[in-house]
């Protein structure tokens, strides 16, 4: 349902969890590609194909520079790349 999608993009829940995953992705990665992997890995059961890849480098790459006046732009863009995994449908619903 879209109102399920929405609540998800605005929960504290779903957006402390994502702090939670962006951090867990961090500290056990040392380079994007790697922390991508683990990413898709870890929150949907299989790697990235290689558009995926390069979309998600586009699209972190994007936020950071959306955040370029905060503290750790590139850490904030994690988050919302990890909230991004865990709302779409591929984390939520079992084809």
């Amino acid at each position: 349902m879209p109102l399920q999608t929405l609540a998800l993009l605005n929960s504290a829940f779903v957006v402390d969890r994502a702090k939670a995953f962006a951090a867990r992705v961090e500290h056990e990665s040392q380079d994007d590609t790697a922390r991508l992997r683990l990413a898709y890995l870890t929150a949907w059961g299989r790697e990235p194909q290689s558009a995926e890849l390069e979309s998600a480098r586009q699209f972190l790459d994007t936020q950071a520079a959306e955040y370029q006046s905060t503290a750790n732009p590139r850490s904030l863009a994690w988050v919302d790349f990890c909230q991004m995994l865990l709302a779409a449908n591929e984390f939520l619903y079992v084809e």
